[in-house]
């Protein structure tokens, strides 16, 4: 029986510290922490927890060079962020772009563009200028591999400027 209130309090803040670790790159106290976590997972009663624990999962086995374990994690974390998509924007563009690279590594032209185009119009639709400049980054990256530098440049050219505005 999952979510009991103790326990999903204590996934909660489980959640938090790994997601801590892991942008301070101490990632085995990030796999330590998600390992605690990882009975209760998939939690119906906490999507939200869930959908974390799987962003962090996947961006942690990416750092790690396994991308395909990586592509499984981002892509079942996307399917819980896309149910409360108004308030995880920023993860959607997050793991969208996450997804982008792995793909693009891997040559695959077309997946990579699906994502970097999800990135791309859930940043528009958020309206956060540093998450859109994090998509046209990537947008930019997919268009250079792909030898369109025009359109590149554009991507960069329109990142720079609203990387320059949130700093302003």
């Amino acid at each position: 029986m999952h979510g009991s209130n103790a326990t999903n309090i204590a996934e909660g803040i489980n959640t938090i510290i790994a997601g801590i670790y892991f942008k301070q790159g101490e990632f085995s106290k990030t796999r330590f922490y998600l390992d605690k976590i990882n009975p209760e997972i998939p939690d119906t009663l906490e999507p939200i927890v869930t959908g974390d624990y799987y962003r962090l999962n996947g961006q942690l086995a990416y750092k790690e060079g396994k991308k395909d374990t990586a592509l499984n994690y981002l892509k079942e974390a996307l399917t819980y962020y896309n149910d409360m998509r108004q308030m995880h924007m920023d993860e959607i563009v997050t793991i969208c772009t996450d997804i982008a690279g792995i793909k693009l590594e891997a040559g695959e032209m077309a997946e990579a563009k699906k994502y970097a185009e999800q990135a791309l119009a859930t940043a528009q639709e958020s309206g956060h200028k540093a998450t859109l400049a994090r998509a046209l980054k990537c947008m930019a990256t997919y268009y250079s591999k792909t030898n369109n530098l025009p359109a590149a440049y554009a991507a960069l050219e329109r990142a720079i400027i609203l990387n320059d505005s949130v700093l302003a």
